[in-house]
C-alpha cells in the first residue's frame, strides 16, 4: 500500500472530496494500516431509552447508596422495589437482586457512563448507535469493525444490521437477519438463479461485472473482483453455515431455557427473569456466534428493548426484562470463551438515555420478594435522564471497569476511579469519544492510531482512562 505524508492527509482528503471518491477510500499511513489478525467480531446490543437503574447501566457509587435524586429530585432515597437496592458487589461492578448472577464475569466487563447528548429519543440513539446525531455522517459501531476487516479473505464484508450504509463503507453489505436460518436464506437463492448460469441474460450480466472498469457500469472496483464469490454464495449457499450444525446444536444447548434457569436460580423473581430470556433473542445470539466464529461477518447490531416507562412500570417491568436480556448475554459470553473467541469478540449494550427520575404517573405491580412472598407496589414513572451507561464485555477492557460516574440529580461526569472524584476537564464522556477509545484498545491492529479512528468519528478524542 501508498505511503502518504501525515503534513498532507487533510489536502489529500479534500482533494478526494472534490473529485468525488469516498472518504473511506482514503489511502492511510503505513501505521494506520489496518492489519487483522483473527477475524474480530462486534455485537452492538441497544436497550433503547429503558431504565438505566433497571437495567444495569447505571450502578450506585457503593451498595445500597444512591446519590441524590435517582428517585425523587434532590432527595436521598430508594428504588420503591426493594430488589433493586439489595446489591451484589463483585470488583467495581454493582448489580441488583434481577441481575446479581452476572458477578462471575465481570473481569471481562467494564462499565462506562457518559452523557447521552440529547434527550430526544431519535438524536440520542443515532449517538449511541453512530457517534453521531445524523445517519447519514456516522456509521454504526459493528460497521466500523467491519470496514477495518475487509482482506482477500473476506470477499464480502458484512454486517448484521438495520441500518444504513454511510460514504466510510461503501462496500460493506447490511443484511437484515434474526436467525441462522434468516441469514441463509438472505445469501443463497439456489431456486432462482439458473443451473449453470446458462440463461442468456444472466450470462451477459455476468461478464459485464466481470469485465468491468471504473468508469463503466462499476462503481465499486471490488464487483469485479469478486462477482465468482458472489455468484457462488447465491447459487450453492455459503458453506460455512453448512459446516455449522455442532456450533449451532452447541449454542443452542447453551443458551436453552435450563441454562438460564440454572444461571438465575438465586434471583427472586427468576420466573418472570426466565420469560424474558425469549427465543428471538436466543436466535440472535446463535446467529451472531456463528457469524463470529465462521468470519462470515464481522459485526451485528440487535435492537432488544424497547420499553417506553413514562407511565410506570421500569422498576419491576424493566428490570425483568433487562434481565432476561442479560442471562442470555451471560450464557453467550460463557460459550464465546469455551471457543475462545474472548479476545476477538466485543459485545456493547448501550440505551439512548438513563430514564431513571420518578415522574408523579404510577401503574400497580405486583412482584416476588426476597421471601417469596407477593407484593403489590406502585411504581411510578420515568422520565428522559441526563445520563447513559454503556457496558463493555471482552477479555482485554479494564478489569471490573468503572470509568465516569452519575452524580446527584443524574448528571454524569467523568472519573478517575469508582469513588467518583472528577476528572480535570469536568467534561462528561460522550459515545463515539468512549467506543473510539475502547476500539484502539480492545483492537489495536484494526485502530492503531487516534487518526484512525477519526476516520470514522472526525471529532474523536481519545480518553486516556480506557486506552491506559
Amino acid at each position: 500500500m501508498s505511503k502518504i505524508n501525515r503534513r498532507d492527509i487533510l489536502k489529500y482528503s479534500s482533494m478526494l472530496a472534490v473529485a468525488g471518491v469516498p472518504f473511506g477510500d482514503v489511502v492511510w499511513a503505513d501505521e494506520d494500516r489496518p492489519i487483522p489478525k483473527t477475524n474480530r467480531f462486534m455485537i452492538y446490543i441497544h436497550f433503547g431509552s429503558q431504565c438505566g437503574i433497571a437495567n444495569g447501566l447505571i450502578q450506585p457509587q457503593k451498595a445500597g447508596e444512591w446519590p441524590l435524586g435517582f428517585f425523587q429530585p434532590g432527595a436521598a432515597a430508594a428504588a420503591v422495589n426493594p430488589l433493586l437496592n439489595k446489591h451484589t458487589v463483585s470488583g467495581n461492578m454493582i448489580f441488583h437482586d434481577y441481575m446479581k448472577f452476572l458477578a462471575p464475569m465481570t473481569d471481562h466487563m467494564s462499565l462506562v457512563n457518559l452523557n447521552p447528548q440529547s434527550l430526544d429519543h431519535g438524536v440520542a440513539s443515532l449517538f449511541q448507535m453512530c457517534g453521531n446525531s445524523i445517519a447519514a455522517a456516522g456509521v454504526e459501531w459493528p460497521m466500523a469493525v467491519a470496514q477495518n476487516m475487509k482482506g482477500f479473505k473476506n470477499l464480502n464484508p458484512m454486517v448484521i444490521t438495520s441500518g444504513l450504509k454511510t460514504l466510510p463503507v461503501t462496500d460493506i453489505t447490511p443484511v437484515q437477519a434474526g436467525s441462522v436460518a434468516d441469514f441463509a436464506s438472505i445469501t443463497s437463492d439456489a431456486s432462482s438463479i439458473p443451473k449453470g448460469k446458462l440463461d442468456p441474460i444472466w450470462k451477459a450480466t455476468v461478464e459485464q461485472y466481470k469485465n468491468s472498469k471504473l468508469g463503466t457500469v462499476d462503481l465499486e472496483a471490488s464487483l469485479g473482483n469478486t462477482v465468482d464469490y458472489e455468484l457462488n454464495t447465491l447459487t450453492k449457499g455459503l458453506p460455512e453455515l453448512a459446516a455449522s450444525q455442532a456450533d449451532i446444536t452447541t449454542l443452542n444447548t447453551m443458551l436453552g431455557a435450563a441454562k438460564v434457569n440454572m444461571l438465575i436460580a438465586d434471583c427472586a423473581e427468576r420466573t418472570a427473569i426466565a420469560g424474558n430470556a425469549d427465543q428471538g433473542t436466543r436466535n440472535k445470539f446463535i446467529l451472531a456466534g456463528i457469524l463470529a466464529k465462521t468470519g462470515i461477518a464481522s459485526g451485528m447490531r440487535m435492537d432488544l428493548i424497547g420499553d417506553d416507562a413514562h407511565f410506570g412500570g421500569a422498576d419491576i417491568s424493566s428490570a425483568r426484562n433487562a434481565a432476561g436480556k442479560w442471562a442470555l448475554i451471560s450464557l453467550f459470553w460463557d460459550w464465546v470463551k469455551s471457543v475462545g473467541l474472548q479476545d476477538d469478540i466485543m459485545i456493547v449494550v448501550g440505551q439512548e438515555f438513563a430514564r431513571s427520575p420518578y415522574n408523579s404517573n404510577t401503574i400497580e405491580q405486583t412482584y416476588i420478594d426476597a421471601s417469596g412472598a407477593t407484593q403489590t407496589i406502585k411504581t411510578p414513572g420515568r422520565d428522559h435522564g441526563l445520563s447513559a451507561g454503556m457496558m463493555f464485555i471482552n477479555a482485554g477492557v479494564p478489569k471490573s471497569g468503572r470509568i465516569g460516574s452519575v452524580s446527584s440529580n443524574l448528571v454524569s461526569v467523568p472519573t478517575k476511579d469508582a469513588k467518583g472524584s472528577p476528572d480535570n476537564s469536568g467534561i462528561a464522556y460522550v459515545s463515539h469519544n468512549i467506543m473510539g477509545s475502547m476500539l484502539m484498545r480492545i483492537y489495536p491492529e484494526l485502530f492503531p492510531t487516534e487518526r484512525m479512528v477519526r476516520k470514522h468519528w472526525p471529532s474523536f478524542i481519545e480518553i486516556g482512562m480506557i486506552t491506559s
